[in-house]
């Protein structure tokens, strides 16, 4: 899968991210009064074994140790590494039916990103850069 053809699926990846981002500030400031009532939802994501482009050592051990903190903060975390494209929907796609019925939202991403043209995007492990 090339990069060009997947740039709608990280275009709307990333507009998901954003969304639950912007979501889970809105929510926050909604409920700041009553900290121990709140829910609070995350997807942790850690894109280590690239299959076409240059591996990354620690983002698998970074969403290890947020999902971490998250979950000792109360959070229903859920982490996940090295996502293909279908995959990484997929968990983008159910993140954000979590967040619905959430207080607080977060994302939580390290791997590699791209920007180009003024957006940004998350890459899957099995982007291929050669296109």
């Amino acid at each position: 899968m090339g990069l060009v053809g997947n740039q709608h699926f990280f275009k709307q990846a990333w507009l998901t991210a954003l969304v639950g981002a912007m979501l889970c500030l809105v929510v926050t400031s909604a409920h700041a009064a009553e900290p121990e009532s709140l829910k609070g939802v995350a997807l942790i994501v850690g894109q280590s074994k690239y299959q076409h482009i240059a591996a990354l050592p620690n983002p698998a051990n970074d969403a290890r140790d947020i999902a971490k903190m998250l979950t000792d903060l109360g959070f229903d975390a859920r982490s996940v590494t090295d996502r293909d494209a279908a995959k990484l929907k997929r968990d983008l796609e159910r993140f954000a039916e979590d967040a619905e019925d959430a207080d607080v939202a977060l994302i939580y991403y390290s791997g590699h990103g791209i920007e180009a043209g003024g957006e940004n995007y998350l890459v899957p492990v099995d982007a291929d850069g050669r296109h």
